[in-house]
């Protein structure tokens, strides 16, 4: 099983992102999907007729927006600075060769 920190530099490598901006977009992703998920658990724990689940989900709704919006205000500022893609010049595409 491959290291935590060699997977990250296959990850950079593979995708062309830096490791730090690819992490934002994983919480990011992960916060939103946390968000959209606990709303089904929100109507659940309405039908069960259980207000305090019901209340306990909304809350972890409310954090996992929190943290979406975070995770989108850093990873904008990231982004406009340029600390996002690694530019590679020499990159061949079916035989042709990308300019910058």
């Amino acid at each position: 099983m491959p290291s935590q920190q060699h997977a990250a530099t296959g990850v950079a490598q593979a995708t062309g992102t830096t490791d730090k901006v690819y992490n934002l977009v994983s919480v990011l992703y992960h916060a939103l999907q946390g968000a959209d998920t606990c709303q089904q658990y929100i109507q659940d724990a309405d039908h069960a007729n259980d207000p305090e689940l019901g209340q306990f989900f909304q809350d972890v709704q409310a954090w996992q927006r929190h943290l979406s919006t975070q995770a989108q205000a850093l990873l904008t500022q990231r982004l406009s600075q340029g600390k996002g893609r690694e530019w590679n010049q020499a990159v061949t595409l079916w035989n042709l060769k990308i300019m910058a």
